[in-house]
């Protein structure tokens, strides 16, 4: 996953490890497991087109499906993007955005309190 390495994604990881199941949402890629080998791709989910973003968050929803129970919390630890399709695909589960309308200062701060990561570059 050396794909994925900015102090965001870093604290993002390591906090969502204290969840039973945890996934990446890639733009080129859907849902894609934490250590997962893919390779690299040079765009990103908010250059695509609505319909783009429409396909991926209906093929997206339907992995999610698959590996997560009806009913089950969701918590985004993602940006408004990679969520705003997926949520509505998924009215039967509980949604938790804990870093919701906050910029990203605040939320590498939110995770700084939160975790305990070697000082990030």
């Amino acid at each position: 996953m050396d794909l994925y390495t900015s102090p965001l994604f870093r604290y993002a990881l390591q906090y969502s490890a204290r969840f039973d199941r945890r996934f990446i949402l890639s733009g080129g890629y859907g849902l894609v497991y934490p250590g997962a080998s893919i390779e690299a791709y040079n765009f990103a989910l908010r250059t695509m087109s609505y319909d783009d973003r429409q396909a991926w968050a209906r093929s997206t929803a339907l992995r999610i499906r698959r590996h997560v129970p009806k009913g089950a919390k969701i918590y985004w630890l993602c940006g408004k993007t990679y969520r705003e399709f997926l949520i509505h695909r998924l009215s039967d589960y509980v949604h938790v955005a804990p870093l919701a309308g906050l910029k990203i200062g605040q939320q590498l701060q939110w995770y700084k309190k939160r975790c305990k990561l070697p000082r990030l570059n």
